[in-house]
Order: structure tokens, then sequence, then C-alpha cells
């Protein structure tokens, strides 16, 4: 595993987030979709909308499903690295947290920080 694909699960959690607004969105046009009764009179040039909304809902789905299935795996990734090193590398990539937060949150100076933090890192390129 890499560094940027570290700093990626920020970006992917950030896409869900946004796939999920998009499917709400989408959830809720089909919920206020009116069907003409079977023998209504169809107007010219009008369409039922539902086939689409329910092609694109499916595709946000398939797209939420991907990123889902990236975190993951960098989830299980990080789940091999010893407590500190996860807890380091889940500070700094996946809650953004500066080195300096970081050593103050691990009460560690930013020398030693830096040093577990190569230490992870060596073993995430090993995996």
């Amino acid at each position: 595993m890499t560094k940027q694909e570290l700093r990626d699960y920020r970006h992917l959690r950030a896409e869900i987030r946004q796939i999920d607004d998009e499917i709400e969105y989408w959830y809720t046009r089909a919920e206020h979709c009116t069907r003409a009764p079977d023998k209504a009179p169809v107007i010219a040039g009008q369409t039922d909308p539902l086939p689409d909304i329910i092609d694109k809902i499916s595709e946000c789905e398939k797209a939420r499903a991907e990123k889902t299935k990236q975190l993951i795996n960098i989830e299980e990734i990080l789940s091999n690295l010893s407590a500190q090193e996860s807890r380091l590398m889940r500070l700094y990539y996946v809650k953004g947290l500066s080195w300096y937060l970081v050593a103050t949150e691990m009460n560690y100076s930013i020398q030693h920080v830096w040093r577990v933090h190569g230490s992870a890192l060596n073993k995430l390129e090993s995996l």
C-alpha cells in the first residue's frame, strides 16, 4: 500500500457521501413520479421517467459499492499494523490531522511519530 492510497481514503469517504446524496435525490424523484393509468391517453413526446430514474439509482449503488470495497480493503490492510501504528495512520490519513496534532493526540514527540510512521509505511509496503 502506498501513501497515495492512504491519502485517497478521505476522498473515498467524501465520494461515498456524495453518491449517497445523489441516491437520495433519485429516490425522492422516484417517489414523486406519477404514472398515468394504463388506459389514459399518451401525450406525444412524453415518456415515463421512472425507468431512467431506476437506472440512475442502480448506477449510483454500483459506484457506492465499488468505493466501499476500496475503503474496506484499506481498513483490512491497516488492521495488520500494531495498535500504535494503526492509530497513528488513522489520525493522519483518515482524520487528516497534522503531524503536530497527531503527536499531541498520542502524547508523543513529533520525531517519535515520524519514526512510527516510517515503520508503518515499511510494513504496508511489504503487504
